[in-house]
């Protein structure tokens, strides 16, 4: 608020030295403000970006697209990011792969492709009308614990295939958002990726 700024500022506070421009600690400043700032809010200014980007977003529901931007402000140190980062959740031509998520599908080829089997065929199982954040944390979790493994084991798989990412939301929120049929559409094609 600039009343707070004004009010907060004094000549007295001023260092002698030449101020020192720090992008990285700007950004960090700027994410701070992204993650206060209301979904609502962050839609107007993202909204041009969205639909330069080629979405259409009457189809896709401003209340979808809320809770993706609800969901991604978390991680977004500019709007600029959080505008890919929602494009992704409702495009799957914006999925890039980042070099972390190539590490993971190389360093066991084999697992990532078991995994994602083993989570299509759960997901497959749950009714779109049970298609929920809760439901599908359960679901993934239990599937977890009967593959003997971490859940991270199964999430990341998951996460790396609807995003191209490594860092994302819950990846039970994320399939929400992603939705159950383009969900599976996502882990079915990701099963062919070679690192």
């Amino acid at each position: 608020d600039l009343k707070a700024s004004i009010s907060a500022f004094s000549i007295e506070n001023l260092q002698k030295k030449a101020a020192v421009f720090e992008p990285t600690k700007l950004e960090w400043m700027n994410g701070q403000y992204i993650q206060q700032t209301d979904p609502e809010a962050l839609l107007v200014l993202i909204e041009g970006d969205l639909t330069a980007a080629g979405l259409e977003l009457a189809a896709i529901g401003r209340e979808l697209l809320l809770q993706a931007i609800a969901a991604g402000r978390e991680r977004a140190h500019t709007t600029i990011e959080l505008a890919q980062r929602t494009a992704v959740r409702f495009d799957a031509r914006k999925i890039e792969r980042e070099d972390k998520a190539n590490k993971l599908i190389a360093k066991d080829p084999a697992a990532f492709r078991t995994a994602l089997d083993a989570v299509i065929t759960r997901l497959n199982a749950v009714p779109p009308a049970e298609w929920t954040a809760e439901r599908l944390e359960t679901d993934l979790r239990n599937l977890a614990t009967e593959r003997g493994e971490k859940p991270g084991a199964v999430f990341q798989p998951v996460r790396v295939a609807l995003t191209g990412a490594t860092v994302s939301e819950p990846v039970n929120v994320l399939l929400v958002i992603v939705g159950r049929e383009e969900s599976l559409a996502r882990l079915q094609a990701a099963r062919s990726w070679t690192a």
